[in-house]
């Protein structure tokens, strides 16, 4: 119907946060993204289904409100690897939300690069978000909510938002991930934590200020090292065999 995705689930499962929210926001187009075979299709077949009662309740209705029930095909579950093909299926400042619920914390050092927030990867978010767009990590593991924070909030194009904005009561989507999808369902039960944090993609402009502020930081701290250097160069050669650097350049490299 030439309507674009505008919210993006990543690591959806089994597409409970995407059809709690289709059902909400019945003229908003959202995508779960699951690299996950078997759990991809579940999730599809699972939006199959909602399609199909959702057909045979407005068939019944005989009110004249049927027209706006929601019928599910504002949304569709894709299995991808998003790690690697993101920006091969939306272009440039496309999508408004990005949600990362419950994601596999991979705990093991050498591991963290699978990790799903990363320096790398959040250039690739902030390429397909547009300004303003919101990105959402939500996790059930105290460490796996410092990662992608620490990450995120160095970052020049992805401000925090303020805590009434991370709140369930100001911001619906953030409702359904804490409490209707199947991942929160099941820390419920246990009576496990949530973390929530919200970050909003800045404009290039504003992103760019912040790069020369963190280049600006690092030339004056490689200066230092210059000087340094260059004072204790023979001591350095003679005693470490380190080459003295004769450059700013050689100081940033």
């Amino acid at each position: 119907d030439g309507r674009h995705v505008e919210w993006v689930d990543i690591g959806c499962g089994f597409g409970g946060l995407v059809a709690s929210l289709a059902q909400q926001f019945p003229r908003t187009t959202i995508l779960g993204m699951e690299i996950r075979d078997k759990v991809s299709a579940a999730a599809m077949d699972r939006i199959v289904q909602l399609r199909a009662d959702a057909a045979i309740d407005s068939s019944e209705a005989s009110s004249p409100t049927a027209a706006v029930l929601p019928d599910f095909n504002n949304v569709a579950v894709l299995r991808c690897n998003c790690m690697r093909s993101l920006p091969q299926f939306f272009r440039k400042g496309q999508l408004s939300k990005l949600c990362f619920c419950f994601p596999d914390p991979h705990f093991q050092e050498q591991s963290h690069r699978r990790r799903v927030i990363s320096r790398g990867l959040l250039a690739t978010y902030a390429y397909v978000l547009r300004a303003g767009g919101l990105l959402s990590p939500v996790p059930d593991v105290l460490d796996l909510h410092e990662w992608p924070v620490r990450h995120i909030e160095e970052h020049p194009l992805f401000e925090r938002v303020s805590c009434e904005e991370e709140s369930a009561e100001h911001d619906p989507v953030i409702a359904a991930i804490t409490q209707k999808t199947d991942e929160s369902v099941k820390v419920a039960k246990v009576q496990g934590d949530v973390f929530v944090a919200v970050f909003r993609r800045v404009s290039d402009a504003a992103g760019t200020t912040g790069v020369t502020a963190i280049q600006t930081s690092r030339q004056r701290a490689a200066a230092r090292i210059l000087a340094s250097s260059r004072a204790t160069g023979r001591l350095l050669q003679s005693t470490a065999g380190v080459p003295c650097p004769t450059s700013l350049a050689d100081a940033l490299s």
